[in-house]
């Protein structure tokens, strides 16, 4: 409700240099393990000591902070897209979402409505 109120701002700064050319397909491999997709077990398990670099907003866990608009990593629910490619280009790019307030559109009522309607596309994933 908050986020359709106040609208949101989700901030993913360019990683790739921290990781370096040979981190960069060892994280891509364990995020892609997060949500259970099969990756290369060797290049997953390097990546995971890398993920340090990823920690502060995804957490521990891959689970994210919505708070951050940091998302999920562990479920197969994604934005950008969840193949190799495409976590490649979000961890060398960045990515930078924006939500607008959706305060003076919805009233109240009308947010809860939404809210609802959204967390029923998600049950079951």
């Amino acid at each position: 409700l908050v986020a359709l109120k106040q609208g949101r701002q989700a901030n993913m700064p360019p990683l790739s240099a921290a990781l370096g050319p040979e981190g960069l397909p060892q994280v891509v491999a364990y995020v892609q393990s997060l949500s259970g997709q099969p990756v290369d077990e060797a290049q997953a398990a390097a990546g995971k000591a890398r993920f340090a670099v990823c920690v502060a907003c995804h957490g521990p866990d891959g689970k994210g902070n919505p708070l951050l608009g940091a998302p999920n990593l562990t479920n197969d629910i994604w934005l950008y897209g969840g193949d190799a490619a495409s976590i490649t280009e979000t961890i060398t790019n960045g990515r930078y979402g924006a939500m607008p307030s959706q305060a003076d559109l919805l009233d109240p009522e009308q947010r809860r409505m939404v809210a609802a309607y959204v967390l029923s596309l998600s049950q079951g994933n």
